[in-house]
């Protein structure tokens, strides 16, 4: 889903490390979340997914699953 924009005050649909277009400021949002406002300059922005992330469980999950 990389490059997938979503704009502040939407659902957040992968959980993952986010930069905003304006500022570039990186935060880490999960499933469910609301986008924010940029949080270095608070104006409204597009979020732009730069790497997805799984919880620890997700992670022991793929590796068993690997073994």
């Amino acid at each position: 889903m990389k490059g997938a924009l979503m704009k502040t005050g939407k659902t957040v649909i992968e959980r993952g490390l986010y930069s905003s277009d304006c500022c570039n400021k990186e935060q880490i949002f999960e499933a469910g979340d609301n986008f924010t406002r940029c949080l270095k300059c608070m104006r409204l922005c597009e979020w732009d997914l730069e790497n997805a992330l799984v919880t620890c469980e997700e992670f022991e999950d793929l590796d068993t699953m690997a073994a």
